[in-house]
């Protein structure tokens, strides 16, 4: 019987040896990953607390910037228009530019939400 014994002990031994031993915190780790309802309650708790920086960002002060450059060439020349009585000849040119800068800056004083 005690080689039975011993035969037994040594498959047994022999199968649970590839089986992992894992701890309790090992074991948490994957339920927080793996856990819909505790990723659910993580993705609820970060968009509470990301709700009061973008209340404040909602009062501070808003700067807007614009610019715009135009450079103007232009050409005429009295072929370009037939008038009834045509006029004498005539040559016109232009030339020019212009910019263009905006900036504005707005401060809410008050904000009225329901």
């Amino acid at each position: 019987m005690n080689t039975r014994f011993l035969i037994h002990t040594i498959l047994l031994a022999a199968v649970s040896g590839g089986a992992s031993a894992t701890d309790l915190g090992a074991v948490y780790q994957r339920a927080l990953v793996n856990d819909p309802v505790i990723r659910e309650a993580e993705a609820n708790r970060r968009a509470a607390r990301e709700s009061k920086p973008q209340a404040i960002a909602a009062l501070l002060p808003q700067l807007n910037g614009f610019g715009r450059y135009n450079d103007i060439d232009t050409e005429l020349a009295s072929t370009d228009i037939t008038p009834p009585n045509p006029p004498l000849p005539f040559d016109r040119n232009s030339d020019g530019w212009s910019k263009t800068w905006q900036l504005s800056l707005r401060q809410s004083v008050f904000s009225w939400q329901n």
